[in-house]
């Protein structure tokens, strides 16, 4: 197998790019646009690739998706379809392509079904976003039913890890958290404010675990239909947020501003079909919320600020 890893410097990206072992080509967006099929399937071909992890996508926080519903659209769906049609011409055998928990209807019950994800409207706050990634899925089924490459649709929970991006206006929560936290530490700030309420309760996961529920996936050829990989628990955001400010030695006050929105209230994924192929993932999410925090502090300078 030799594998290609795209948007090799983000998040999702970069944990493939240390722990996947079949990993021989690394493309971050400044070595090639990722919404150019032509220059992409040329590297493809150069470097035999058979396998396509495609981390590349534009992704933020509550604030970004709700302004830029179109924007985020038309970046996500640019890059998926561009890899899709790259991957293809280069004559790659699979190609994996992540959906989001945030495609799920609002309404359908919880924990999330593969079943249901066509039940409804996802949340109107992730509308750009949530209908990029259904078309993505929609256009991989496309292919696989032509028989011209197979596609993985694995739907992970929220992430969080060593090269999140730690942007205040398009971070996610834990990204944005660290890095509030850190500075009110340093500065000795009275008060911390947060988005919501804090009581919405998040599936987190440790980007690095996705690793090894991707090669399972590979490995099993189980392409085609969505598969949800999660932790089968939830955390309300104040505990999250207990947590890394007792780390962080922050004694000021933290408040939660109710006048913005929280989004989904619960977000919880059954993974019970991956697990049945035997992937459980570790149970340290304060272990590896503590290690994230301190790698953030340690290495900031590198980092996407």
């Amino acid at each position: 197998m030799r594998t290609a890893i795209l948007g090799s410097s983000g998040l999702v990206g970069e944990a493939f790019s240390r722990l996947c072992s079949h990993a021989v080509l690394f493309l971050r967006r400044s070595d090639v646009d990722h919404s150019d099929s032509s220059p992409l399937a040329d590297l493809l071909i150069e470097n035999q690739i058979d396998t396509v992890i495609n981390c590349a996508a534009r992704v933020g926080g509550i604030e970004l998706n709700r302004n830029k519903s179109y924007d985020m659209f038309n970046s996500n769906i640019s890059i998926s379809l561009s890899v899709l049609r790259a991957s293809i011409q280069a004559g790659v055998s699979d190609l994996v392509q992540f959906c989001s928990n945030c495609t799920y209807p609002i309404s359908v019950e919880q924990p999330y079904k593969e079943s249901t994800l066509f039940d409804g409207s996802p949340h109107h706050l992730n509308k750009g976003f949530a209908a990029s990634k259904l078309a993505t899925l929609h256009a991989g089924q496309c292919a696989e039913d032509q028989g011209l490459i197979r596609v993985y649709h694995p739907i992970p929970c929220s992430l969080f890890g060593l090269h999140d991006n730690y942007s205040l206006n398009n971070s996610h929560f834990i990204a944005a958290a660290i890095r509030k936290l850190h500075a009110a530490s340093s500065t000795g700030l009275d008060e911390v404010v947060f988005w919501g309420t804090g009581t919405p309760y998040r599936e987190f996961m440790f980007a690095d675990h996705l690793v090894s529920a991707i090669e399972l996936l590979l490995e099993q050829q189980l392409s085609y239909q969505p598969i949800n990989i999660g932790t089968s628990f939830g955390t309300p955001l104040t505990e999250i947020i207990s947590h890394l400010s007792s780390h962080s030695h922050y004694h000021g006050a933290i408040s939660w501003d109710h006048s913005k929105p929280d989004g989904a209230l619960h977000k919880l994924l059954d993974s019970s079909l991956l697990n049945s192929y035997g992937w459980q993932p570790p149970s340290d999410l304060y272990t590896r919320l503590t290690q994230t925090y301190d790698y953030f502090v340690c290495n900031m300078d590198a980092l996407r600020l």
